[in-house]
């Protein structure tokens, strides 16, 4: 596959706290950026392994062409596959568990490897 032309585009989010309206505290996910070209694909049980070790759970990896500047603090939702919109009950959230990393399993290029893990629909 030509990096030029990864399958998937997501919305990058960042978790954000913010007060609700009795005075309490409340995560909100804000949108970043928007139409981010990415790959996204299932962890290998090595992986979930080398995790679960660390006491993570991981379920998925992303790539990127380019550093997506993403932490722990962001979320990420793929919003089109094969370009294709995700239909909304058919989205959901993956918590970003580790910062990019450069990865040359693609041939003679690199590309930024994200993993993460699977949270729940859309609305969370």
């Amino acid at each position: 596959m030509l990096l030029q032309n990864f399958p998937h585009e997501c919305q990058i989010r960042k978790r954000v706290r913010s007060i609700d309206e009795y005075g309490g505290n409340r995560d909100e996910s804000v949108v970043v950026s928007s139409g981010v070209k990415c790959w996204e694909q299932q962890a290998s049980a090595s992986e979930v392994s080398t995790y679960q070790k660390r006491g993570m759970s991981i379920s998925t990896k992303i790539f990127f062409t380019t550093d997506p500047g993403v932490t722990e603090q962001n979320q990420i939702l793929i919003t089109k596959r094969l370009g294709v919109a995700v239909a909304a009950g058919s989205q959901y959230i993956l918590d970003v568990m580790s910062k990019p990393e450069p990865d040359a399993s693609a041939g003679l290029s690199v590309v930024w490897r994200v993993m993460c893990n699977r949270v729940t629909g859309e609305d969370q």
